[in-house]
């Protein structure tokens, strides 16, 4: 496995979970605006073109279906990555710490450094060496 593959694998997981969080933000937002919206009782046509809480309501389903789906993905994309970073653990358990948090938890490096005392600098060295480790030592334990 090079180390192209592993970083393409823990980004993998990364992007999933940032696109799952995505989906949950807009669905929040549209189920805040349906919400917001109420139903006009007047007898004078409005001249809309439907009815708005129906329309958000469909747009919500649609979401929650693509955020099942987009779900799925990223437990498929943690799985992986679960496996390499539990193999790098193995070696140092600094490495998991690093890989979990920014590719399973999803944080920041900056809030990787703070949360570990570490400069940023630091952090990408420990990065740097555990994609390393896998890479040269996870030819077939992973997969």
């Amino acid at each position: 496995m090079t180390e192209s593959e592993v970083r393409s694998i823990l980004r993998r997981a990364f992007n999933s979970k940032q696109a799952v969080k995505t989906l949950e933000y807009k669905i929040k937002e549209l189920e805040s605006l349906r919400e917001r919206v109420t139903p006009s009782y007047s007898s004078v046509p409005g001249g809309g073109s439907g009815n708005k809480i129906e329309d958000t309501t469909e747009k919500i389903c649609e979401m929650q279906q693509r955020l099942r789906t987009k779900t799925e993905n990223f437990l498929k994309d943690v799985e992986r990555a679960e496996a390499l970073i539990t193999f790098a653990e193995r070696e140092n358990p600094g490495y998991g710490v690093i890989l979990n948090q920014r590719y399973i938890i999803g944080f920041s490096w900056w809030d990787i450094a703070g949360i570990n005392n570490y400069s940023r600098a630091q952090v990408f060295r420990i990065h740097d060496r555990a994609v390393t480790y896998i890479a040269n030592n996870a030819k077939h334990e992973t997969k």
